[in-house]
C-alpha cells in the first residue's frame, strides 16, 4: 500500500542532461548481482530456483494487472506464511480477476472458489449432510471437493454469507478445523468484498484476515491504455508455476529467518500505536512478525530488515481511519535510504504524469518530453548515489527502483518517436 503522507526529499539541482536512455551503470548492475549472489549462499540452490519462479510470477502479474504491485507482494507472503487476504473496493477492478491469476502459479493444491450470495448454504460451501451417518445418529458432511478438503480457498464476496456460514467459516480459518473435523487442511483463505464490513456481528471474521487491502481504480493514464489494450484474461506461464511441495521448502526456511533486529522496533511500534489509541491485537502482530519472516525470504534474505516493515501497513489497522497514522508510524522505523528511493520514484512518476495531457497533434509535445526525460534522468543519477551508501539489504531495491524509471524513460521516448511519425 502506497504511503498517503508525502515526504519532501531534497535532490540537488543539476542541469539536465542529455537525453540518454535512463540506465543503470552495467559496473553497478555487476556490484548488485555479485551482491546478491552472496546473500545466495545462505539458501539451498534448489531454494532460489522457487524464489525466482515465484519473482517471474510477481512480475507476469504485475506487468498484466497495473499499480496492484503492493497486493501481490502481500499474497506471496501470505502464501508462505499460512495466512489470510483481503481485498475490499469497488465493483470491477480486477479483484476476482488477481486472485484467479495468482491461483493459476500454483500447481497441485486443492483449490475451493466459491462466490457467496444471502441465498448460500452451508452445503454449498462445506458439503452435504451424510444420510447413512445420519440415520446411525450421526450429524457429519460429506466434505470431498468442498471447503474442509481444501488447502487454498477463494471467497468472493465474502461477507454477502449468512451467519451459519460465517461463524463456521470464522472457526475454520482460526483453528483450522470444522465441527466434526479435528483438522481440516486449509492453509490460506483468500476473500473478496465490494463493501467494508460495518455490521458487528461480521467484525471477528473480519479481523481473522492478517492482510486487509483497500483497492482502488487505475489512476494513470498510460496504465489505463495498457489495460484496454491487454489480453481479456491473465495466463501464468506454464514454466513458472509452483508446487505445494516447492511452497511447502520454502516454508520450512521461514522458521530460521533471523528476526532479533526488528522485535524492539515492533515493540516501539506497538508503544506508539497505542499512543494514538490503535489497538491491533496481540494476535495480529504475532502473525505481523512471521509476515515479516516471509517478505524477507522472498527476496533470498536470512534476516528480517527494516523494510519489511512496509507490509504492515496492510496489517495494523482495525478502522480505515487509522490506516494513515498507522503508515506514519511504521515510516518512523523503516530505511531512511529506502525512504529516499521511494519518494523518487514518486517523483519521476510525478514529472511523468506531468505531460499525460500532451496531444499527438502539438508539435511542443516533443520539447516537453524530451525536457522530461532530462529529468529524469536526474532521479535516476540520484538513485544510484543513493546505492553507494545503502547496505547490501538495500540495494536490491534500489536497483528494482532504477529500472522502474528507466521504464518510464523507454515509455516516453517510444510516444516522442511516435510524436515525430507525425510531423
Amino acid at each position: 500500500m502506497m504511503v498517503t503522507q508525502k515526504t519532501i526529499v531534497e535532490v540537488e539541482c543539476r542541469p539536465i542532461p542529455s537525453e540518454d536512455d535512463i540506465e543503470c551503470p552495467e559496473e553497478i548492475a555487476q556490484e548488485m548481482d555479485l551482491a546478491s549472489n552472496q546473500t545466495f549462499q545462505t539458501f539451498l540452490p534448489e531454494d532460489i530456483l522457487i524464489i525466482e519462479k515465484i519473482n517471474k510470477q510477481y512480475i507476469a502479474l504485475t506487468k498484466y494487472f497495473k499499480e496492484r504491485k503492493e497486493p501481490f507482494q502481500a499474497m506471496y507472503a501470505c502464501l508462505l506464511a499460512k495466512q489470510h487476504f483481503l481485498m475490499m473496493g469497488p465493483p470491477g477492478i480486477a479483484k476476482s480477476a488477481m486472485i484467479d491469476g495468482f491461483a493459476a502459479g500454483l500447481q497441485s493444491f486443492r483449490v475451493f472458489k466459491r462466490l457467496l450470495t444471502k441465498t448460500t448454504t452451508p452445503d454449498e460451501i462445506f458439503g452435504p449432510i451424510s444420510l447413512p451417518d445420519l440415520k446411525n445418529g450421526k450429524y457429519t458432511r460429506i466434505y470431498t471437493n468442498k471447503f474442509g478438503d481444501c488447502e487454498f480457498a477463494f471467497l468472493d464476496e465474502v461477507f454477502n454469507a449468512g451467519s451459519p456460514i460465517l461463524n463456521t467459516l470464522l472457526q475454520a480459518i482460526n483453528e483450522r478445523c470444522l465441527d466434526d473435523l479435528p483438522s481440516i487442511p486449509l492453509e490460506c483463505l483468500f476473500g473478496a468484498t465490494n463493501n467494508i464490513p460495518e455490521d458487528n456481528s461480521t467484525l471477528a471474521f473480519f479481523d481473522r484476515f492478517l492482510v486487509r487491502f483497500i483497492m482502488r481504480p487505475i489512476s494513470d493514464g498510460r496504465n489505463f491504455e495498457s489495460m484496454l489494450k491487454s489480453a481479456r484474461k491473465f495466463e501464468m506461464p506454464a514454466n513458472i508455476v509452483v508446487t505445494r511441495a516447492e511452497i511447502e521448502q520454502l516454508r520450512q526456511r521461514l522458521i530460521n529467518i533471523d528476526t532479533s533486529a526488528i522485535i524492539p522496533k515492533i515493540k516501539r511500534i506497538w508503544m506508539d500505536l497505542k499512543k494514538e489509541n490503535i489497538y491491533p491485537s496481540d494476535r495480529r502482530f504475532r502473525w505481523a512478525l512471521e509476515l515479516c519472516q516471509a517478505n524477507a525470504l522472498l527476496h533470498k534474505r536470512t534476516k528480517v530488515a527494516v523494510d519489511d516493515l512496509e507490509i504492515l501497513t496492510s496489517v495494523l489497522w482495525t478502522d480505515v481511519k487509522e490506516i494513515p497514522l498507522v503508515e506514519t508510524t511504521l515510516l518512523k522505523y523503516m530505511n531512511s535510504v529506502m525512504i529516499q528511493v521511494k519518494q523518487l520514484v514518486q517523483q519521476a512518476a510525478e514529472i511523468r504524469d506531468s505531460i499525460k495531457n500532451v496531444l499527438a497533434t502539438d508539435k511542443g509535445g516533443v520539447q516537453q518530453i524530451t525536457e522530461v526525460l532530462g529529468k529524469l534522468k536526474i532521479n535516476a543519477t540520484s538513485l544510484k548515489e543513493l546505492y553507494q551508501k545503502a547496505d547490501s539489504d538495500a540495494k536490491p531495491a534500489i536497483k528494482e527502483a532504477l529500472e522502474e524509471i528507466n521504464n518510464m524513460g523507454k515509455q516516453l521516448q517510444q510516444e516522442k518517436t511516435s510524436f515525430l511519425m507525425q510531423f
